[in-house]
Formats: structure tokens, C-alpha cells, sequence
């Protein structure tokens, strides 16, 4: 499971060496998607400026506007983000004091009833 930059969860079904392959496959089809349509968009926009007042022209003009409309319309392909690393600062600490962890009057017993208590006002604790 992984959890992309637009907060979308994907779900990969293998170990961690295949969610990184795959994933690394699935960024680099998604960046070789986005620059082809980038390209066509260019190349399209290229035509409707390069075509003059020729009616003939016009026409195509306003079919290819038409195209880069139901692209968008669609939705374009997303560029893939990197993520900013992520950097973890850990300040040395001093020695705690003993016990870490206190435990003070601890009962227990399999059935919940206080006639089965295995041990009861038992205090430790955990250095």
C-alpha cells in the first residue's frame, strides 16, 4: 500500500521488492504518458497559431481546439512528483531513571473472577 502525493492509496499485492519495482515501472509509463501528451498538445497548439484567416484552415483550427478541450475535459495525465525526503532527528537523551515502566497492583486471572486470581498486588517494573 502506498500513499501518493495527491493522498490516493494504491494497493500493491506483492513484497516490498516488487511494490518497488513496480512502482518505479508504473512512475516511469506514467512520465513517458505525460510527455507524449504534452508533445501532442504542443504540436496542436503549433497548428492553430500557424493557421491564418484560410477558411479551410480555420476549420481544422477549430477541430483541433476541440480535441485539446475533450483531453482537458477528460483530464491530463498527471506529471509524477517525487516526494521531499523525509529526515529524522533523534537528540541523544540521558539515562532515564529506573523503571521506565512501573506496574503497580496488577491482578489476573483466566476468568475475570476474583476467586480464580493466579496472582494478586503484584508491583514491577521494567528497566
Amino acid at each position: 500500500m502506498d500513499l501518493t502525493m495527491k493522498k490516493k492509496l494504491v494497493y500493491y499485492n506483492s513484497n516490498y521488492t516488487m511494490y518497488v519495482k513496480t512502482k518505479q515501472e508504473n512512475e516511469v509509463n506514467q512520465m513517458k504518458a505525460y510527455h507524449k501528451q504534452q508533445e501532442e498538445i504542443a504540436h496542436i497548439k503549433k497548428f492553430i497559431t500557424s493557421t491564418g484567416t484560410y477558411a479551410n484552415l480555420v476549420r481544422q483550427a477549430k477541430s483541433k481546439q476541440k480535441i485539446i478541450d475533450k483531453m482537458e475535459a477528460a483530464g491530463l495525465i498527471e506529471k509524477v512528483e517525487t516526494p521531499r525526503p523525509l529526515r529524522f532527528n533523534f537528540e541523544d537523551i540521558k539515562k532515564l531513571p529506573p523503571p521506565i515502566i512501573a506496574f503497580n497492583s496488577i491482578v489476573f486471572s483466566y476468568s475475570g473472577r476474583k476467586e480464580n486470581y493466579l496472582y494478586k498486588n503484584l508491583s514491577f517494573g521494567i528497566e
